[in-house]
């Protein structure tokens, strides 16, 4: 039997991600959301959507950094994507240090976080430089901006991510793209595809205008 086009089963996936995964918190405060996120929720009601998410998944973070699951924000340019990345990044800069956890027995680490630029990480790739995955294999939180921009024509990102991806699939993993879920498996491969909806959240920011656009 042919296997389905993702496209197909987008409705279902779709609505499987906004059901509870196994690791739930709370929304944290408003007053901690301004402070860390500093969206203008006001714009669009999915902006409030995405502010509750990362919240949420900020939380997650924070009561059980041993054990996640992703958050994938999909949107045009100019919606936020990019700047709740960074905000990510800062929040476990400025504070995971004082977040222990054991991730093994015997083994005390903190919650700690690496942020790549998709074109970037590319770039790092093509070059040969194969560490840089061994680094995001272990990394507590590991947040990619921007997952599939770039020309890949040798397809050693999409190798690549496709182990990031398998090898964190129960770790926190903030991913952010610019191509919307009904094109994931033309432009990104069906593996990864089908990953990103593994243990996972979606915020489709599609129908979100560019607030940089006059």
């Amino acid at each position: 039997m042919e296997p389905k086009h993702i496209s197909e089963l987008i409705k279902g996936t779709l609505e499987h991600a906004k059901t509870p995964t196994s690791i739930t918190d709370k929304v944290p405060p408003e007053r901690w959301l301004r402070e860390h996120l500093k969206l203008e929720t006001n714009n669009n009601p999915k902006l409030k959507e995405l502010e509750d998410e990362v919240g949420r998944f900020c939380a997650g973070i924070w009561n059980h950094p041993q054990a996640g699951r992703q958050l994938v924000i999909s949107g045009h340019n100019g919606t936020g994507k990019t700047h709740v990345a960074k905000a990510v990044q800062r929040w476990v800069s400025r504070t995971g240090h004082a977040k222990e956890y054991v991730r093994e027995p015997g083994v005390i680490r903190h919650v700690n976080v690496i942020l790549w630029h998709w074109p970037h990480l590319l770039d790092t790739l093509k070059n040969g430089n194969w560490d840089v995955v061994e680094d995001m294999f272990d990394v507590c939180l590991l947040i990619i901006d921007e997952m599939g921009g770039g020309h890949d024509p040798s397809q050693v990102g999409t190798d690549k991510l496709c182990q990031i991806l398998s090898r964190r699939e129960r770790m926190w993993t903030l991913l952010t793209t610019n191509i919307t879920p009904s094109d994931w498996e033309e432009r990104l491969d069906r593996r990864i595809a089908s990953r990103l909806f593994r243990n996972s959240t979606l915020v489709d920011l599609t129908d979100v205008p560019d607030f940089n656009a006059p």
